[in-house]
């Protein structure tokens, strides 16, 4: 029998938990400062970063070094589907980093902090940062529940794209819905086992149900961690819809995609469960 997917404590779709959980201070970083800093945001695709990016560079002085705050799309061989999400494949941060530093000359010029978002950073954040150890930099988790996750991403990704651009170890056979919904789940299992291997290193860890219930408190959560003081006004429209959308996502998906999904995530309980989520 497949036993449901269900939060701990408080992580209840219809019970937001308190933004702002575990922060660990990183290291400062010594020198001279040469650039603005930089807020890495270690999240799976779907997972509500577009929305921590809009919210972020509302404040003035920060920005990202690309429309998506997603430097991979300036880096052919971080965007590759090949090598995009394989992380034995060695990245030369020889060439990706002068890149990055130029488009901070450029577009970011008058920035003070940096936002990069890149999801397949997940796979290679600890060689990334220390490709940036010389800058002021803090980490940012952003999780979501995994069901509303693959529920996002079956209605984004069909199993072709999955095959090419997601998969490290080489082309998987996909048969039937049920093959590829529990792929979706071990891809996202995968995924929050590279979270919880980022999670003593990171500054804060918060949600997109945090983020959703309330993102002025998530800001200044978020400010407060990475030891950035800003003045901020009460967010307004422009910014962007911060409705809650799991629930919808995950009743659009069958009994037997659900269970399917978490049959997937089951060999990552323990990743799933660092962060609030549990299978029973």
């Amino acid at each position: 029998m497949v036993l449901p997917l269900l939060f701990l404590g408080q992580w209840d779709l219809d019970k937001p938990n308190a933004p702002g959980h575990r922060k660990i201070p990183m290291k400062p970083s010594s020198g001279m400062r040469k650039t603005p800093s930089w807020i890495f945001v270690g999240a799976q695709p779907s997972s509500g970063s577009t929305l921590l990016a809009r919210l972020l560079t509302s404040v003035p002085g920060f920005t990202g070094i690309e429309d998506r705050c997603e430097g991979q799309w300036l880096t052919p061989q971080l965007y590759n589907g090949e090598t995009r999400w394989n992380p034995p494949v060695p990245e030369n941060f020889d060439e990706i980093r002068p890149i990055w530093l130029e488009a901070c000359r450029t577009r970011a010029r008058n920035a003070r902090v940096v936002v990069e978002k890149s999801p397949p950073n997940l796979c290679r954040m600890h060689r990334l940062m220390e490709a940036f150890s010389e800058f002021p930099q803090s980490l940012v988790l952003l999780t979501r529940h995994p069901l509303a996750i693959c529920a996002s991403w079956s209605q984004r990704y069909p199993p072709e794209v999955v095959q090419c651009n997601w998969c490290p170890y080489g082309r998987v056979d996909l048969p039937d819905a049920a093959a590829y919904f529990r792929f979706l789940g071990k891809i996202c299992g995968e995924r929050f086992a590279m979270q919880a291997d980022l999670h003593e290193v990171s500054d804060i860890w918060i949600s997109y149900e945090d983020l959703t219930s309330d993102p002025e408190t998530v800001l200044g959560s978020v400010l407060d961690a990475s030891k950035v003081r800003e003045r901020r006004e009460p967010i307004g429209a422009p910014i962007g819809d911060f409705a809650d959308r799991n629930r919808g996502l995950i009743e659009t998906l069958s009994t037997s995609a659900r269970a399917s999904i978490v049959e997937g995530l089951a060999p990552y309980a323990g990743a799933l469960e660092r962060f609030g989520y549990r299978i029973e």
